[in-house]
């Protein structure tokens, strides 16, 4: 059983929507865990294609491989209909894993000969893992009593995953995995992460589409609890006002872009609540900040935000340290961000390092220089900018207040719809050939699984609408045509 999951859970993230038939879900039981798929049909040709990305060249010689490896451990060819059905496993509707709780689960396979199915799972398996017929469908399992103790109670019956099918307008007609807190508690703790805190119950939830030319992923994450109503509610509440475009008035090849378009103090706040062991180190920044040098991240800096930030990556070597970084941040009060900037000032010089100014349109600017980067920075009218390069932020400051723009319609059209603010949320988009050649982080990439892709965009927002549990998320993977 803990061979077969890992193959299956691959093929559900390659495999694409079928047409309709009977489906896994009157099977499925309420579980913290769940990764289904539509069908095996058209799955193998899928799931070729996505791998010849990844293994590029070497492909013929990896699916000889696959091949051997599943003859040999279960008996059948996985990219062969005929093996599949011959072994008595429908290649025409849906299946799926279903983790019920820790240590117990079962897979879900529709046959379409039992006689045939248990023949194979005898001769493959030694008759060592227990089975049942369930209807049309074989659940197999290492535990039996996940299998006497099936009902008909189905995941349909929780609240929480009815909200969420609703959400990403999924009619089990698409692959999806389903994933609730008390799942990722268990993996935690299996990793040596501490089990003391309580995780209030939270769920998961992705649908995946594919086409020749896109994959998308639509993912709704929520948490049941009234803090979380009251803080979505408030996140979504922004007072900026949308201004300009950065990448209309600078000249280049970004490789990728951000925007956050948030309550940012709200944001913040949520985030403290939820890092309370400091695992991605923010909290400890900001504490540090306060105690050695009197400088209040939230009260001088996030309070005073409008709620709207841009980032664009044009270059970026950590080996070499050689980076172009440059955006902004929406301030309510210019003021008191010069006072920000201000008390940051004090705080550089007391930490020993090096600290330059200079003025920008009359205003301080300053440059904050470590034995790694640099970084300029300053605040004019309501808006903090900031780059990594001096001549950068300077042209793109004299650009924005002298009306020079016309750049970005000399970038690929993805380009031109980012950065715009339609609506609460984030977004992103990565031109991924650029990020290849300007993006250099040591992550060791197969560049023949990325050959084919044009560009990634994500975007996510708050629930609009009461109650507010949660995050809609949206990936889309573009290709080349």
């Amino acid at each position: 059983m803990r061979n077969l999951f890992p193959v299956l859970f691959l093929l559900a993230a390659l495999s694409i929507p079928a047409y309709a038939s009977e489906s896994a879900q009157s099977y499925i039981a309420p579980c913290e865990f769940l990764v289904y798929f539509d069908s095996f049909d058209r799955l193998m040709n899928v799931s070729k294609s996505v791998l010849k990305r990844f293994y590029g060249a070497n492909w013929n010689q990896m699916e000889s491989q696959f091949r051997a490896d599943w003859q040999s451990q279960f008996g059948v060819d996985v990219f062969s209909p005929k093996s599949i059905d011959g072994i008595g496993i429908a290649t025409n509707r849906s299946l799926a894993y279903v983790h019920i709780a820790k240590d117990s689960g079962y897979l879900l396979l529709p046959v379409s000969s039992r006689k045939k199915a248990e023949n194979w799972l005898n001769k493959t398996l030694g008759g060592a893992v227990p089975f049942r017929f369930l209807g049309d469908y074989l659940a197999v399992s290492e535990n039996p009593t996940n299998l006497v103790t099936l009902s008909n109670v189905t995941i349909e019956s929780n609240e929480a995953f009815r909200v969420t099918i609703a959400k990403l307008d999924f009619h089990w007609d698409k692959p999806f995995v389903w994933v609730e807190s008390r799942y990722l508690a268990d993996v935690s703790s299996g990793l040596g992460v501490t089990g003391n805190i309580q995780i209030p119950y939270g769920f998961t939830a992705v649908a995946l589409d594919f086409s020749d030319s896109v994959i998308t992923a639509r993912a709704y994450s929520g948490l049941i609890s009234p803090e979380q109503n009251d803080y979505i509610r408030q996140m979504r509440q922004v007072s900026a006002v949308e201004t300009n475009n950065l990448l209309d008035y600078i000249s280049g090849s970004p490789a990728a872009v951000a925007q956050l378009y948030l309550n940012v103090p709200m944001l913040f706040r949520y985030y403290m609540a939820i890092d309370r062991i400091n695992i991605l180190g923010f909290s400890g920044l900001v504490r540090e900040l306060q105690n050695k040098y009197r400088v209040n991240l939230e009260q001088d800096l996030i309070a005073n935000t409008d709620g709207l930030a841009k980032l664009v990556i044009d270059r970026l070597d950590i080996a070499n340290n050689d980076y172009l970084l440059y955006g902004s941040i929406g301030l309510i009060d210019s003021a008191k961000g010069e006072n920000f900037v201000e008390s940051l000032k004090t705080a550089v010089i007391q930490s020993s390092n090096q600290l330059f100014s200079f003025d920008l349109f009359t205003h301080p600017f300053y440059h904050y220089k470590s034995s790694n980067y640099s970084v300029f920075y300053g605040v004019i009218d309501k808006d903090l900018y900031f780059s990594t390069d001096k001549d950068t932020l300077v042209k793109l400051v004299q650009n924005i207040y002298e009306s020079r723009n016309g750049y970005l319609e000399k970038l690929p059209a993805f380009f031109r719809e980012s950065m715009v603010s339609n609506h609460a949320g984030f977004m992103g988009t990565i031109d991924v050939q650029s990020f290849l050649s300007q993006v250099k982080t040591g992550l060791l990439l197969n560049k023949d699984f990325f050959i084919g892709i044009q560009n990634i965009d994500i975007q996510g927002h708050p629930d609009m609408e009461e109650p507010s549990w949660g995050w809609n998320t949206r990936v889309d993977i573009r290709f080349y045509h």
